[in-house]
């Protein structure tokens, strides 16, 4: 774990709730008043979130999506097709991809994360139990083209090895930390959305 004293002073903010603030060089506190304000606080905000989490991977490490049906079923509002995708070399990310059936061209989209369940993707795109928690089903019968990935979970330890359907080391893949191994997978998921 880190601390404070891990960190370049005038990039540390003991006050974490304060976006509204930037550090100068000798690590006094400034308010945002303008857009270069905003970009000094933004880049503070990356140095000490990959400080914890790790680099952001390479954008040469993308590879074609190549995405590939598993399962579909056509609905009355929507199809819901059960799909894989690349989202890194060897790597494919399973999800759940709900179209609205009138869509003609294009169409607003939505990333739906899950909660951390041994359901994983299936609750939110209303496969199983829990109607009330069902909202990738309710946002594609409003219109929208969802996609609901499964979240990385590394198996550290026996109890976790039911939890989803996506078990990735993320640690022998390079990741510093599952949470950017799931950034990751996550702008693929976007990048699949606006294909």
């Amino acid at each position: 774990m880190q601390n404070s004293s891990d960190f370049n002073s005038s990039t540390f903010y003991p006050d974490h709730a304060n976006l509204l603030v930037y550090r100068d060089a000798d690590g006094m506190e400034h308010p945002v008043k303008s857009a270069a304000d905003w970009a000094k606080r933004r880049a503070h905000i990356l140095e000490n979130m990959q400080s914890v989490m790790g680099p952001l991977p390479d954008i040469s490490n993308k590879v074609p999506l190549e995405m590939a049906v598993l399962e579909e079923e056509v609905l009355p509002h929507f199809t819901c097709r059960k799909i894989t995708f690349a989202v890194e070399e060897n790597d494919r990310l399973p999800a759940y991809l709900l179209i609205p059936h009138d869509i003609k061209d294009k169409a607003p989209a939505m990333l739906c994360l899950h909660q951390t369940t041994p359901l994983g993707m299936k609750q939110p795109a209303g496969i199983r139990e829990q109607p009330n928690l069902h909202y990738v089903a309710h946002l594609a019968g409003r219109g929208y083209v969802t996609l609901a990935p499964e979240y990385c979970l590394s198996i550290v330890s026996p109890q976790h090895a039911e939890y989803g359907e996506y078990h990735v080391d993320a640690y022998a893949r390079g990741y510093i930390s599952n949470t950017m191994k799931g950034i990751w997978n996550h702008m693929r998921a976007v990048d699949l959305l606006q294909s």
